[in-house]
């Protein structure tokens, strides 16, 4: 198992740079777990992310509705954002489509909140895990493993 890569950011726009980065070499099929605690930076790096895979669109957190679906331009592969901070239930979980979308092998999911679904998440989830940095209130430790 390949080490963890950590980085340090001081600012939004470094997460998103971050994100952006990441989005430009992800993977057709990937699934992104992210986790972490509210403030820690998880919606600004997918903001970044979908920068980088060109989504064109501007992404907020679908807290409430626990996700979003998007077209990635120019391809037939969908770009999934989802916040499970309220999701309740393993049925809530099938209502919604999950087990179908996280079996899909083309698409991007992206999955804040992951740890409510950690048993049901397939082996080629790749982790990353945000915290704030004890020493500096604005800076985020992004670990990605």
């Amino acid at each position: 198992m390949p080490r963890p890569t950590t980085f340090h950011s001081a600012s939004v726009a470094q997460t998103k740079v971050l994100g952006k980065n990441f989005g430009k070499n992800i993977r057709t099929g990937a699934i992104l777990a992210l986790a972490g605690p509210f403030g820690g930076g998880k919606t600004t790096f997918v903001q970044g992310l979908a920068s980088g895979v060109r989504l064109g669109r501007k992404i907020v957190s679908p807290t409430f509705v626990k996700m979003a679906s998007y077209a990635i331009p120019n391809t037939d592969r969908r770009f999934y954002h989802l916040d499970l901070f309220h999701l309740r239930s393993r049925s809530e979980f099938r209502e919604l489509g999950l087990s179908e979308i996280l079996k899909n092998t083309r698409d991007i999911v992206i999955i804040e909140w992951p740890e409510k679904v950690k048993a049901w998440l397939p082996p080629r989830t790749h982790w990353i895990h945000f915290a704030h940095d004890p020493k500096n209130a604005k800076t985020r430790i992004i670990q990605i493993r």
